[in-house]
């Protein structure tokens, strides 16, 4: 076999396996794209609970420590209702 045909065979081989990455990747965003026009988000959507906290009474003065990622950040509530970040 001569270089030109090894040539030719490894090149149709490239053009086969990216006309299967193409087909699969195309296969998949349509199966995506059907599902997010007929299910409802409601039924498939990350929920996020709220933390319970119990309301703050009269004169109470409360810390909140809160993990962002990065860093950390405290909320503060003061007994007449003003916040700090």
């Amino acid at each position: 076999m001569s270089y030109r045909e090894e040539e030719k065979k490894i090149q149709w081989k490239l053009r086969r396996i990216k006309a299967i990455v193409f087909a699969v990747i195309f296969f998949i965003t349509i199966v995506l794209c059907v599902f997010a026009a007929f299910v409802p988000p409601a039924t498939w959507k990350y929920y996020f609970h709220l933390p319970s906290v119990t309301e703050r009474k009269a004169g109470e003065l409360r810390f909140h420590f809160i993990d962002v990622g990065q860093g950390d950040c405290t909320f503060i509530e003061m007994p007449d209702g003003q916040t700090v970040l």
